[in-house]
This record gives structure tokens, sequence and C-alpha cells, in this order.
């Protein structure tokens, strides 16, 4: 009877401190709980089935963002800087008008100076709808340094000739271009191909140049010289595409244009 009455006793004990252990780990907060069991490295996930087996964290790989070095990625100089502004170079700002024409304003920062300076039309390179073209240059202007400078060359100028000056690093030129453009055909009405300048570069095959096209009719330009992508060397900013830097030797540069209606 003793024994009997001992084993219930012994077992309500039990009982007891089985109730006051749930009940003190349920008083406790999820996080607390978790830790009371077992602590766990954040990359390791456990179960309690059987075969439990710690996750093995994904590792990222960045992406890089660097695609082809195409003009359209390249970053573009601040206004009014660049070769022939604030660098050794050839600067050309181009505008189409209504007929196919090009109004030009062509700057020129030299390293050393000079007393003459010669120029040329462009010559058309060997490209379907322009290569049988004959570009002049007409209404030519010219100052050096804010001073202007007496022309006294060909109306239209057809070939080169020599322009002199006083010694001077600085040329900045203002002129026509006509008789460069092609209206290609079949095509939509008013498409034409034209024959970029600088009409300065001949001279210095390795100087820098720049070409800058402006107008809303401009749709591509093409540096015929280069290869591959390459050859879509201009960077479109609003209505004014601006070329990558170009070389003397590689100014080939043909445009795309839709030419406005009149009216």
């Amino acid at each position: 009877m003793t024994s009997t009455r001992g084993r219930v006793v012994l077992l309500m004990a039990i009982a007891l401190a089985i109730a006051v252990g749930v009940a003190f780990v349920y008083s406790m907060s999820p996080t607390d709980r978790g830790n009371a069991s077992v602590s766990l490295p954040t990359t390791t996930v456990t179960s309690s089935g059987a075969g439990a087996t710690p996750a093995t964290p994904t590792a990222v790989t960045p992406t890089s963002t660097d695609g082809p070095t195409t003009p359209s990625a390249r970053a573009t100089r601040a206004p009014g800087t660049g070769p022939g502004l604030t660098e050794i170079g050839i600067h050309v700002i181009v505008q189409p008008d209504t007929d196919g024409d090009l109004e030009v304003v062509e700057q020129v920062l030299l390293a050393r100076p000079v007393l003459s300076i010669g120029l040329a039309p462009p010559v058309p390179p060997a490209y379907p709808g322009v290569e049988g073209l004959t570009p002049q240059v007409v209404a030519l202007q010219a100052e050096s340094r804010g001073v202007p400078v007496a022309v006294g060359l060909s109306d239209p100028l057809v070939t080169r000739e020599e322009l002199r000056l006083g010694p001077t690093t600085s040329l900045s030129l203002r002129y026509r271009l006509v008789r460069t453009s092609h209206r290609t055909e079949p095509s939509t009405l008013g498409r034409a191909l034209a024959v970029l300048p600088a009409i300065r570069a001949g001279d210095y095959p390795d100087l820098p140049v720049v070409i800058e096209v402006v107008g809303p009719g401009v749709r591509n330009v093409l540096c015929t010289q280069l290869t591959g992508d390459q050859r879509f060397c201009a960077v479109q900013v609003g209505q004014t595409w601006t070329t990558v830097d170009l070389t003397g030797r590689q100014v080939a540069v043909v445009a795309q244009l839709d030419l406005p209606a009149p009216g």
C-alpha cells in the first residue's frame, strides 16, 4: 500500500516538473525558444525530420552593366569642350538645309603656330550613293582669335587652296558645303545621304576631329573608315548627333537625312 502510494506521489512529482518546464518554455519569445534548443548558423536550416541536411547558401554573381563599346554607351563631353575648342584638334558643327546643302562652322586649334592652312572640300568615300558626288565650298569666311581673315580663295572652292595667315594656332571658318548630298531612291520622300566636312583635316591625318550634325531630320551618322559596329559612330542628344573622336585620316563621314518638305 505504502509502495503504491509512493509510486503515485513520484509520478505526480514528475508530471508537475514536466508541466512547469513546458510552461517556462512557452513563456519565452519565439527567438528565445529557438535559441534555448540550439544555436544555428544563419546559413543552415534544420529540420526535425530524419535525414535533415543544411541548406547551401546561393552565391550571387555580380552582373556587369558594361556592354560593347558602342557610341550610345560612351559619355559625352560637356558643351563647349573638346578638340578644336579647348583641346588640340578640329571641331565641326553641321546643319543641313531643305536642299541637303550644309551650313558649317569649323574650328581648328593647333599645337604650334602656322602661317598658312590648306583648305579643300571633303572627298566622298567609296560608299553607295555618295561616291560620285563633287562637294564644293562656297561663301567661305575666316577669322583667327576673333580677328577677320581675308580669304582670297576661289568661290566655289573645288580643289585644295592655301589660306594665308599671320602666325596663329587658332582658326574659325564658316561656309556652305554644296553638291554634297544625294537623294536616295526608292525611299521615303526627302531621304538623302550627305558627305560631311571637315575641310581642314587632310593636312593633319592624326589630329583629333569631332563632328556635330544638328537638325530634326538627322537619322544616323556613319563613319565609313571604321569597321563593324564602330561605323555607327555618333551619340544622339536631342537633335544633335556627335561623333566619337576621329582622326583626320578617318574623316569620311556620311549622314542619313530626312529633308523637310518646303513650306
